[in-house]
Parts: C-alpha cells; sequence; structure tokens
C-alpha cells in the first residue's frame, strides 16, 4: 500500500480518530498481549517479509488493525527509512496467502481514507493555512443580477485582512477578462476554467446546476458550500435544466454548509427540499451600504421628461410585458423605460426599452438616479439588488409585496421609499403619487434592534466565519456521505 501522502498536522484534527484496516506495515506499530498469543512464529526471512507475514496471519484470525490518526510523533527520518515495511514482496509470504494478501491490498487501497488523505494533504499551504476554493465559474460574462452578487461576494473577500486562509479563485476565462477579475482580486491566485490542486473548502457562489457541479467539488475539497440565491427555477420548471429537482435535493442532503441571501430564500429552500437537520443554513445578505450601492457615478441624464423606470428581464415571473402595459394605459402622456424587457415587445412611442446585460454601470446608475419612480413587478426574488439600489439613489421603488421586502427594509437604511402594491389600482395609485410629488405610502423603515446593514466585506467575513467553524472537528463534515454516493463504485460503476 506504501506509506501515503504525506499530511500536514492541520488535517489531522479532520481525519476520523480510528479506522480499521486490513494489514498495514507502519513504522509504529503496538500488539496487545492476546495478539502476541495468537500470532505464530514469524518466518525465518528479513524483517520486511516476516513483518508482513505476522500481520497477515493475525488478520487471518480476526485480529484487525487500527490506524490512531491523532498519534503523531515527530522524526526527522524520510518516507523511506520511516515505512521499511511496504512493497514486500508477495513471493515471501506463504503460498496460500499471496493471493488473500493481494484481496487486502485491493480492500485498502479501495478504502475512501486513502482518497480522503489524498485530498486533505493538498489542502493547506506550507504554512498551515487552509486552502479555501472560491468557485465563480456562475459568473456570466455579462452585467445582471447574478454577476452583481458575484463580483459583490468577490470584492467583499479582496477587502478583507482575515489569516489563516489561502484564498483561490477559479472563473471562466471569458468572465475573468470581462470583469476584469486579475485586476480586482490581488488578495487570491486566479484560476481559469478549472482548479488546480486541493482544498479544505470549496464554496460555489451560487446554486449548482448539475450532479458533475457537486462530484468535481467533491473531488477538490474536503467541505462543500453553496450559496443559494433563490429557488425560483425549480419553481417555474421552464427555467430549470432537467434534473435540477434532483440536483438540489442532493445539495440539501449532501453539503457542509449552505449560504442565503435572505431569510425567505432560506426559508423557500428549507420548505422545498429536505435539508439536513445538522446542516448549517446561514444567511449574508448582499450589500446594504449606502456607499457600496452608489460607487458609481450615474451617467448625464438620458431623458429631459419625467420617466417610469419598470426593471426586469423575459421571465414570466418578471412580469414586465403586463406591467408596462398597464402603465401605458393608466399614464398615455408619461415616458415608460423598460430595461431587460423584449424591445419588440414594449416599443412604442412612449415606451423605451432597453437591453439588460450589455448596458454599463453608468448608464444603469443614470437611469436609476433620474427616474421619477423604478417600479420591479416581480413576483419572486431573492434579494433584489435592482431595489435596494433605487432606493440607494433616494427613490421611490414600487414592488410587489412579498414578506422579503420587509425584511429588507427592517434592515436597510437607505434615503429612498420602498413602496408595495398588491393589484392594478394600488400599482398605478403608487406610480400615480410619486408622479404627482404626493407622500408615498412607504413600508415601515429600519427597525429598531437590527444589526448595522452589511457591507460585502461584512458579507464575505460571514462566509468565512463559517468555514472556519465547519472546520472543527466536531462540525458537520459530510464528505464521507457525499464520497458513498458521488465516488465511482470499487467496480468501475459511476455514482448516481
Amino acid at each position: 500500500a506504501g506509506p501515503g501522502p504525506l499530511l500536514p498536522r492541520a488535517a489531522l484534527t479532520l481525519l476520523p480518530a480510528t479506522l480499521l484496516t486490513p494489514e498495514l506495515p507502519a513504522p509504529l506499530l503496538v500488539l496487545p498481549r492476546v495478539a502476541v498469543l495468537a500470532a505464530a512464529a514469524p518466518p525465518d526471512a528479513a524483517l520486511r517479509p516476516a513483518l508482513l507475514a505476522l500481520l497477515v496471519g493475525l488478520r487471518r484470525k480476526g485480529f484487525r488493525n487500527l490506524v490512531c490518526n491523532r498519534v503523531a510523533v515527530a522524526c526527522p527520518l524520510p518516507p523511506a527509512a520511516i515505512y521499511p515495511a511496504t512493497n514486500v514482496p508477495l513471493q515471501r509470504l506463504p503460498a496460500t496467502w499471496q493471493e488473500d494478501s493481494q484481496r487486502a491490498r485491493r480492500w485498502l487501497a479501495q478504502q475512501p481514507e486513502r482518497r480522503l488523505e489524498e485530498l486533505l494533504s493538498g489542502a493547506f499551504s506550507p504554512t498551515g493555512e487552509a486552502r479555501i476554493l472560491l468557485d465563480a465559474r456562475g459568473l456570466p460574462p455579462m452585467h445582471n443580477g447574478t454577476s452583481q452578487a458575484i463580483l459583490g461576494f468577490l470584492d467583499g473577500f479582496a477587502r478583507l485582512q482575515r489569516t489563516g486562509f489561502e484564498l483561490h479563485v477559479v472563473a471562466t476565462r471569458e468572465a475573468a477578462a470581462f470583469h476584469g477579475l486579475q485586476r480586482r482580486l490581488r488578495m487570491a491566485q486566479l484560476h481559469d476554467d478549472r482548479p488546480t490542486g486541493t482544498y479544505a473548502a470549496a464554496l460555489l457562489l451560487n446554486q449548482p446546476w448539475t450532479l458533475q457541479q457537486l462530484r468535481e467539488l467533491h473531488q477538490t475539497a474536503f467541505l462543500l458550500g453553496f450559496n443559494i440565491l433563490d429557488s425560483i427555477a425549480s419553481d417555474v420548471v421552464y427555467a430549470a435544466p432537467d434534473g435540477l429537482e434532483q440536483v438540489w435535493r442532493w445539495t440539501a442532503a449532501l453539503s457542509d454548509m449552505l449560504f442565503f441571501i435572505s431569510a425567505f430564500s432560506r426559508d423557500r429552500f428549507r420548505f422545498r427540499f429536505r435539508v439536513a437537520t445538522d446542516m448549517p443554513l446561514v444567511v449574508t445578505y448582499l450589500s446594504l451600504s449606502l456607499a457600496e450601492l452608489n460607487l458609481t457615478d450615474p451617467d448625464p441624464r438620458l431623458f429631459d421628461e419625467p420617466y417610469i423606470l419598470v426593471i426586469g428581464n423575459n421571465y414570466d415571473h418578471k412580469d414586465i410585458a403586463g406591467t408596462v402595459a398597464r402603465l401605458a394605459d393608466a399614464f398615455p402622456y408619461t415616458r415608460i423605460v423598460t430595461v431587460g424587457a423584449d424591445a419588440g415587445a414594449t416599443q412604442t412611442a412612449r415606451v423605451t426599452s432597453m437591453p439588460s446585460g450589455r448596458l454599463d454601470a453608468a448608464r444603469i446608475a443614470s437611469l436609476e438616479a433620474y427616474a421619477t419612480a423604478i417600479v420591479f413587478p416581480s413576483f419572486y426574488e431573492g434579494f433584489g439588488l435592482p431595489v435596494v439600489q433605487g432606493l440607494a439613489r433616494g427613490r421611490t421603488v414600487i414592488t410587489r409585496r412579498s414578506p422579503l421586502w420587509e425584511e429588507i427594509a427592517g434592515l436597510a437604511d437607505l434615503p429612498g421609499h420602498l413602496v408595495c402594491f398588491e393589484d392594478e389600482p394600488t400599482l398605478i395609485e403608487a406610480v400615480g403619487r410619486a408622479l404627482h410629488g404626493e407622500p408615498p405610502h412607504a413600508l415601515s423603515g429600519r427597525l429598531a434592534d437590527a444589526p448595522p446593514p452589511p457591507d460585502w466585506a461584512h458579507c464575505a467575513d460571514h462566509m468565512l466565519r463559517q468555514i472556519e467553524q465547519s472546520l472543527q472537528p466536531g462540525a458537520r463534515h459530510a464528505w464521507y456521505q457525499r464520497d458513498l454516493i458521488l465516488a465511482p463504485a470499487a467496480g468501475g460503476e459511476d455514482a448516481p
């Protein structure tokens, strides 16, 4: 079997305290008295074959080898000298034991601890820092809500002054170039398309979409965490890839920790999927910092007249086309600007449609900063960055009523007004009051006992703190459960 990979001392607490194996010649062996009495006389041979024969004989009588992973003794000798009994020629064993010993070696090689030790051998830096992989391959090479969230977290990690971790980031080459990640992430090692090496923990900065993502990250890291932005795709179905329901069921059962951008999003996911009872479910939020939300100076004003800004995309749950049609009927002389809608369906003399994704931050900031009101009619959101960005610009933001907005309003300290509508009459009333400069019927503001509004560094630190806690010996470690399901079977069959 060989001595296996060399493990850093920091990895020992993540291994099981004890492990039963077939015979495993090692530098330090302790035989109990009953085993000494049961052992046959060793053959007249050199130490290596004699020791192996002794252990094989004891194993055939039912004595198993017990590895004690927490017993560590400093030794200056190289591995070849420490492990004198490895690679023993089986021909030196009695003939009837040779096939038996081969079986035991295959058994040993197939034990999951072999894979775990190989993984943990590279999971720490030479100075003992846990290597953390931030998987940003879900970052698209465009501007949308997902890219804003992932970039925000990465910027937060970049600003942290935390020690004890060695940060690595993996993103697609195209997205890294589009968003300038090399410039933004000087605190981390950046990998294009695929990570290299192994890690103590891997954090996917968006929800997983395929079982292959879980399998690949399991082979890469000891701890797995996923940042669940929302569970909308599984509810609307048409926007979900085939098999997504199964992928998220596995995620809920096999992760070490899950992160959510709101308590609303966490509760939705937990209601829909059977989450392991000891799973840490951590709400990190996204930035509610006024300075960070107003980080981009707006372009000059695009329209000289008052206008209503309607934000969303072409997904049905965003309800852009229907909302624009209702507003155009109610306010036929008012300019309506949409971002993210299908121009063919909404463009008229008084409706201007702008594509999302390629509008730069300064253009978006201009549209928000000078709008008379911002309408965000989505039925279902996980956090709603356009809403808090509009509030940071001091705008009246009108949203469809949801428990999420009560949650955000109780945390935020932003100059705008958050107004909720329930149907077409209350939508028209809210927009009309904004157009006429009347006081809005806004939600109650920040709660008196609310914590300080989080910025991106606080959100990222929340994630690192949970990873730190999950690396403790008594924490939930789902690696064995994942490996049982995701690792290739001993006969060569693929895992599900």
